[in-house]
């Protein structure tokens, strides 16, 4: 019942420390995840802020490459009399678009092809930052100085002005031709933003056209910059937010819808700070990263966010470690309880026996459990009072000089005498089966005497219970102290008597007659076969 209790205490204590601990830790779960999920997004803005910067220096190294074709150059910069007929009449606006574009489509479809072998691997890389897309160009065109289409690589009918004036769809693009710069910019194709590299062809010393290429930021671009941050990822122009790397179209309208609603797109370009949104009921998280330092759209950029609820439930998940370890804690110290409450309830327990062999009448029984601690001191007082009651002679002091207490050698085991009955092995069946003890030797075969079939017949536990009680009984009755003689004492002393002559007497067993003889207490060997 005890262990029951304590083990129901210690229960108790380890459940109310562990949900304590629980709860404790629940509170703070959402406010550490955030403050991961804020970290890592802050780290994904940066990287993508430098791998974009990176992409467009590309972009711009692919465009150059293209506009330094002297091939190019040569055809875009010949005057319009150069394309005159044997008449020497110059040709229309129309004819003269339509030669320089069959001109100039040759080496813009040789360059296209080039980008695929490239993205195919049939092609080495040449040069590692112009090449570093691989992939074949979204938007890859030439125009005229006054930026008029004449070539392209997807449709080779693209040119002139009825279908192809790109100074007018992006005009950005006069920056280039006018100022003969290099820009980088973000356009809007087919509601896409793109990155575009313009850069101007220049020849006898004059800006002569340009050559455009650029790459939508489409959900294969965003899926790319997913897998490199391990963060979903969406670009946007304005309020126009399509492509991004994991949400399905219902989800990433529903995204546009809030960034239009709260105009966050406006917040591009300030300090970094934490967006909450809400996406078919989950909770996101999310920071903008800017785009509009190059961008001739207003308010360009792109978001990378994660979903915060799911990493607040994985952050919850971790908290079963706590249970967990309060069970294992709760088992380990139950053990380490029990077994400590089994070492010192031991002696204790000796006690208890000793106290059942009292109230069964042996008041020959002695506490032996050493020590000064509770259990010593209460087997010393225990052994005290049975003196007191039984009239024994006082046990003395723990301290007391060796010598003092009971030691084996007081227990004289006499010599068989060749003129008593038992010189030889009494036989144990006979003795068994005789029923009354009359006169006479063992060798004569007419009997034994009472006390000799006593120790043929007893049992062992008796025989030794008997055995000692008349040993300590005739130490009294000669005024002689049995200060620390205990039966396990005396017993294990016999034992180890009977054992050595046993061999000596060539018998089965050997038992002991308690006799008073020349002043002292003897015990007589009595073998038996």
């Amino acid at each position: 019942m005890f262990r029951t209790k304590v083990a129901l205490a210690l229960f108790a204590v380890f459940g109310a420390i562990t949900g304590v601990l629980y709860l404790r830790l629940d509170e703070h779960v959402e406010t550490m995840a955030r403050t991961r999920v804020e970290r890592q997004l802050r780290l994904a803005l940066g990287a993508l802020e430098v791998m974009r910067r990176l992409q467009d220096y590309a972009i711009v190294a692919k465009a150059t490459e293209v506009a330094g074709r002297s091939e190019i150059a040569e055809v875009l910069g010949r005057p319009r009399e150069a394309f005159a007929d044997p008449q020497g009449t110059p040709p229309s606006d129309d004819d003269w678009r339509r030669t320089v574009h069959a001109l100039v489509q040759k080496d813009v479809t040789a360059w296209a092809t080039r980008f695929e072998q490239l993205a195919d691997g049939r092609r080495k890389a040449e040069t590692s930052l112009a090449d570093s897309r691989r992939e074949r160009p979204d938007l890859f065109f030439v125009v005229d100085a006054q930026g008029i289409g004449v070539a392209d690589a997807e449709d080779p009918n693209w040119f002139g002005p009825a279908n192809a004036d790109v100074r007018k769809e992006f005009p950005p693009i006069a920056q280039a031709l006018d100022e003969g710069r290099t820009i980088q910019d973000i356009w809007m194709v087919k509601n896409a933003p793109t990155s575009v590299a313009a850069v101007p062809v220049r020849a006898g010393g004059k800006t002569v056209g340009a050559v455009v290429v650029g790459y939508k930021l489409a959900e294969n671009e965003a899926a790319r910059d997913r897998r490199l941050v391990a963060h979903n990822v969406a670009y946007f122009v304005g309020e126009r937010l399509k492509q991004s790397s994991s949400l399905d179209p219902g989800t990433e309208r529903e995204l546009a819808s809030q960034f239009a609603a709260a105009k966050t797109y406006t917040q591009v370009g300030g300090p970094p700070q934490g967006i909450e949104v809400t996406l078919q009921g989950r909770k996101y998280l999310g920071y903008l990263g800017s785009l509009d330092h190059k961008a001739s759209a207003e308010h360009a950029g792109f978001f990378v966010f994660e979903d915060l609820e799911g990493a607040i439930a994985e952050a919850r998940s971790v908290l079963m470690v706590v249970p967990v370890a309060g069970g294992v804690g709760f088992a380990l110290a139950l053990g380490l309880v029990l077994l400590f409450f089994r070492r010192q309830m031991a002696p204790f327990e000796e006690i208890d026996q000793g106290v059942l062999e009292i109230i069964n009448g042996n008041l020959d029984y002695w506490f032996d459990v050493p020590g000064k601690e509770i259990a010593g001191t209460m087997s010393q007082n225990l052994n005290i009072m049975v003196c007191q009651l039984s009239g024994r002679p006082m046990p003395e002091d723990d301290d007391a000089p060796e010598g003092e207490h009971w030691a084996e050698d007081r227990l004289f085991i006499d010599e068989i005498d060749p003129s008593e009955f038992h010189t030889r092995a009494i036989d144990g069946r006979q003795a068994s089966e005789t029923q009354v003890g009359v006169p006479g030797d063992a060798s004569s075969g007419m009997g034994y005497p009472p006390d000799i079939l006593r120790l043929v017949r007893e049992a062992d536990e008796v025989y030794r219970r008997r055995i000692f009680k008349e040993y300590t009984d005739a130490l009294r009755a000669r005024g002689e102290s049995i200060q620390g003689i205990t039966f396990e004492k005396f017993t294990a002393k016999l034992d180890a008597n009977a054992s050595a002559l046993k061999a000596k007497y060539k018998c089965e067993r050997v038992r002991f007659l308690v006799v008073t003889a020349e002043g002292k207490v003897i015990l007589k060997p009595v073998p038996i076969s």
